[in-house]
């Protein structure tokens, strides 16, 4: 794994682990508990995007100004919208959603194909 992005999908690995961790610990179902775990996915994204990057700029205010300061904003909405939203819909429900990945890469329905006359083109 060469190059400049290589950083951030390697966060995104890290953050699906750690949040993969915490749903099925309860962290999903209090806005507090959720606002912990997406603050926790953002540092183990930006970590490693950082850490990554920094060689390639003039130094750390460059690697900020390219990788950080740009996308807090919009992660910080967000990092709220879903805080609020996840575990009101929780409630809402009466139980806990689960999704998995089994609902995800299911075959499609008769009828409902897509692309190729598959989900997605690969199947």
């Amino acid at each position: 794994m060469t190059g400049v992005s290589w950083g951030c999908p390697l966060g995104y690995a890290l953050a699906a682990l750690a949040l993969g961790a915490c749903a099925p610990a309860g962290w999903d179902r209090n806005i507090a508990w959720m606002a912990a775990a997406m603050r926790l996915g953002n540092l183990l994204i930006y970590t490693p995007g950082l850490l990554w990057l920094n060689p390639f700029t003039s130094g750390w205010a460059q690697t900020l100004d390219w990788d950080l300061w740009p996308f807090l904003l919009g992660d910080a909405i967000k990092l709220a919208a879903a805080a609020l939203l996840l575990p009101a819909l929780w409630t809402r429900g009466g139980r806990q959603p689960r999704l998995s990945t089994a609902l995800i890469l299911q075959r499609p329905r008769a009828g409902h194909l897509g692309a190729g006359g598959t989900v997605c083109g690969r199947w």
